[in-house]
């Protein structure tokens, strides 16, 4: 799935711990329509995975628009 003028059908998750690295599918239309750009789309990810309130994040997510 691509969106007209925009984005890729893919997003690739490196895991520096576990040294892996995996091609993923982007979420649903409405959601990358409702989190425009990269900046946003990082955004969306860093709330969907963010560790429980109180622990410290663990997570980076370069992003470009």
């Amino acid at each position: 799935m691509a969106i007209r003028g925009g984005y890729a059908s893919h997003i690739l998750r490196v895991d520096l711990t576990g040294r892996t690295v995996a091609r993923e599918p982007l979420p649903d239309e409405e959601v990358l329509r409702k989190y425009i750009g990269g900046v946003g789309l990082g955004l969306w990810y860093l709330m969907r995975e963010a560790p429980p309130k109180g622990k410290p994040p663990t997570r980076m997510c370069p992003s470009s628009s």
